[in-house]
């Protein structure tokens, strides 16, 4: 039939359509071997093929296993060696290297990260953002040293922190997942008692710097000589090799480069504070000398007035781009808690030594100060130089990738913002116990500020909270701020109502603001939404009116809950994404005053019953209105944090959801139809589902039984209209769902995590 030129939809997730699903489920190799080419064209059926080969991996299946990489020629990947090192049967004896050795043998990248969720019942293993090289150094049963050794020869990135996740079900029946803190490689090889000092010698020389790294990146957490038994003969070798490497360091350091001192004086520091080496071992004693000699550079006040340098190393690290039309490969949304790292500054490495005790906390606040504010009334400089209308011609090519020879005023806008919000993460991070000011604390008494991980000492880092509160104080009465702040907003078209001041205030008081990045070139932040608050109680109400108790073959045989109950809710600031979605709609109502509206008509979530429904995108720009509504949209831990800190990729939806209506966005209006494609994560195990500002422009409404996906497709891609309304609960008596084909005309506003509440007992 493939001969004959039959094109099945191997790429769609419908199991009555797509023939390699039922292959799978009823083990028909030899279909599931024609398929297979074609397959692989797809990214919904290659990750198919490969959640069947992790099963055959569990369930120690070496023989299919073989047959799917050799004779179908199936590549492998990191997560496939992940699960063969950690979560493969205790009893497969030499088959397992067998097993592991096949799939190297069938990979290529060996640098892509994976995550895998635990579930309590079959496997309790899991992790996150691990690639081959963390599986192979925490494996304990399938240890292979070999692989370890290759990996290394491979160069594989070893700088990259990884998670381990454990899920177990307690005496009542309820399943309980625990996140353990980030390592890196070397933490888990030096944990490994099956790790010979060899492998551990061979991790520290290809990245020295992370002997000197914590536990989770936290001071006080255990480096990895601590990691090791204090018993082990390789615990005083590897801190021998991270005082030769001090000491070598030492010897050709540039002591007119500011950072470079900085960086071996933290390292002197950290290892006289875990060393367990007798002194008379150490050839020229301890390490103090490096820190007097020195420390005397690092205390110069920068003289620098012109950080054009910095802010093109800024401009290159952070393009302006839109995420939802380019390649994760290309452009990755990236935390800005290391930014010295980017602006190749050692301002900001004048922390790391507050976390060791290695300076004057009250020198350190001076200096800090004064190289923050030098940075910020530059950048305030810049704004006022070159003039307030520029900003608009700027915006206008958002969504290019490219930079210019000479930075702009809106980079430098970008680059003051960045520096802000760089302060603001590491207050965050300096003070992770500290519940958001409000009139009454209950109003966050549903978030999770700790979360689920081991208990850590807070004492090394009050130093740190110390300067960076002082540091907050002062930026809180500075002009500078509101200038700043000022312009991005005007130039990014944020609401009013967002009061991106008010909450950058928040955040530099470490309160509210739970999560800030940067990507895309422009500022993301997340905000708690208190529990009591109107806001909040709107959300609650939309979950409990919108809750319809109807099945449909999305949710693959498993029970409709009775309902589902809001347990958190951050709002989304994506100021890029935003800028990006009130472009669309400029021109969505141009559309409309030309050709006129299309289907007009409510969805449940317009009505309010209780609380104040959001309002804070209405504006007077858009007499008559542009069809805008708020509409949800369900996903995984994974896409909550890539459509909200990233944008929607049309490229990847309808991956859990089908076609039926085109390769669109899907958003709903009944809160029940988007818990289908929901799927527990975290500590907690909540669901998420996304309230997304949605503006539909106009509609082609579509009741037919066997829609033409791609006719509807077409008639939104330059034939007229902005998004479909298949009326399924007409024809099928389920849902109404929303398709649209431009991820900007979707904002993620809301956050919802939730539970599912089955017979009067809440999901656990």
């Amino acid at each position: 039939m493939l001969d004959l030129g039959v094109d099945p939809p191997i790429g769609e997730d419908d199991e009555e359509v797509n023939p390699l699903i039922k292959a799978l489920q009823r083990g028909y190799w030899d279909v599931v071997g024609v398929l297979v080419p074609k397959a692989l064209q797809h990214d919904f059926s290659t990750k198919l093929l490969e959640e069947s080969m992790l099963d055959f991996v569990v369930a120690g299946d070496y023989n299919t296993l073989r047959r799917f990489m050799k004779s179908f020629q199936i590549p492998g990947s990191g997560k496939l060696l992940c699960a063969a090192l950690l979560l493969s049967p205790d009893n497969l004896g030499p088959i397992a290297d067998e097993m592991v050795s096949m799939i190297v043998e069938h990979m290529d990248d060996f640098n892509k990260p994976s995550s895998f969720t635990p579930d309590a019942k079959k496997v309790k293993v899991g992790w996150e953002s691990f690639s081959p090289i963390h599986a192979a150094c925490r494996a304990k049963k399938t240890f292979n040293r070999k692989l370890i050794q290759s990996l290394i020869d491979k160069e594989v990135v070893l700088s990259e922190w990884g998670t381990e996740m454990f899920a177990e079900t307690n005496w009542g029946g309820k399943r309980h997942s625990k996140t353990f803190a980030k390592r890196l490689p070397l933490h888990y090889a030096a944990e490994n008692h099956h790790s010979s000092f060899k492998i551990i010698e061979l991790l520290a020389k290809a990245y020295p710097e992370a002997m000197f790294k914590h536990v989770d990146d936290k001071p006080g957490r255990k480096l990895p000589c601590q990691c090791i038994r204090p018993s082990d003969e390789a615990k005083q070798q590897l801190e021998e090799l991270m005082y030769e490497y001090v000491c070598a360091r030492f010897d050709s350091v540039n002591k007119s480069e500011k950072g470079e001192c900085i960086q071996l004086i933290r390292m002197a520091l950290v290892f006289e504070q875990a060393r367990t080496l007798k002194e008379h071992k150490l050839s020229r004693g301890k390490l103090s000398f490096v820190v007097e000699e020195l420390m005397p550079t690092v205390l110069e006040a920068s003289q620098d007035v012109d950080f054009t340098a910095e802010l093109q190393r800024f401009v290159e690290a952070h393009p302006r781009v839109d995420l939802g039309r380019t390649s994760a490969a290309k452009v990755a949304v990236e935390s800005i808690h290391n930014i010295s790292e980017v602006l190749k500054s050692d301002f900001w490495q004048l922390l790391t030594l507050a976390e060791c005790g290695g300076i004057d906390v009250a020198q350190l606040k001076e200096l800090v100060n004064h190289e923050l504010e030098a940075r910020l009334k530059w950048v305030v400089s810049r704004i006022s130089r070159e003039g307030e209308g520029e900003g608009e011609g700027e915006t206008a090519g958002l969504g290019t990738e490219g930079t210019t020879d000479s930075p702009s005023r809106s980079d430098a806008v970008r680059y003051g913002i960045f520096i802000l919000s760089g302060l603001i993460a590491q207050i965050i991070a300096a003070q992770p116990k500290k519940v958001p000011k409000k009139d009454d604390e209950e109003d966050y008494e549903g978030h999770d500020f700790e979360g689920f991980e081991e208990d850590e000492d807070a004492g090394a880092e009050s130093a740190v909270a110390e300067v960076l509160c002082s540091v907050g104080a002062t930026l809180q009465s500075s002009e500078t701020l509101d200038v700043i702040v000022g312009a991005y907003c005007q130039e990014l078209q944020l609401p009013k109502d967002w009061n991106l001041l008010g909450v950058l205030r928040q955040g530099l008081d470490g309160c509210a603001v739970n999560g800030i990045f940067f990507s895309g070139g422009d500022l993301v932040m997340k905000k708690y939404v208190p529990v009591r608050s109107a806001t909040f109680e709107w959300i609650r109400g939309l979950f409990e009116n919108t809750f319809l108790h109807r099945y449909t073959r999305d949710r693959r045989g498993g029970k409709v809950p009775d309902a589902l109950t809001v347990e958190e809710v951050d709002q989304v600031f994506n100021c890029g994404s935003w800028l990006e979605y009130e472009i669309r709609r400029q021109k969505v109502y141009q559309e409309l005053q030309e050709k006129g509206p299309a289907w007009t008509g409510e969805f449940r979530t317009d009505v309010c019953t209780k609380g104040e429904r959001a309002e804070w995108f209405q504006s007077d720009q858009y007499p008559g209105g542009i069809n805008e509504h708020w509409l949800y949209h369900g996903t995984s831990g994974a896409g909550e944090s890539g459509i909200t800190e990233g944008d929607f990729r049309l490229n990847l939806a309808g991956s859990n959801a089908g076609t039926l209506y085109g390769n669109g966005a899907y958003l709903a209006e009944a809160v029940s139809k988007s818990d289908e494609y929901t799927t527990p994560h975290g500590a907690k195990n909540l669901r998420t589902i996304l309230l997304c500002l949605s503006c539909l422009g106009r509609v082609n409404y579509n009741d037919e039984k066997r829609p033409d996906g791609d006719e509807l497709a077409n008639s939104c891609k330059g034939g007229g209209f902005q998004s479909i309304l298949g009326d399924r609960e007409k024809i099928r008596g389920t849902y109404r769902e929303i398709i649209v084909f431009d991820d900007n005309l979707i904002y993620p506003g809301y956050i919802c995590r939730y539970k599912r509440v089955e017979k009067e007992k809440e999901e656990s």
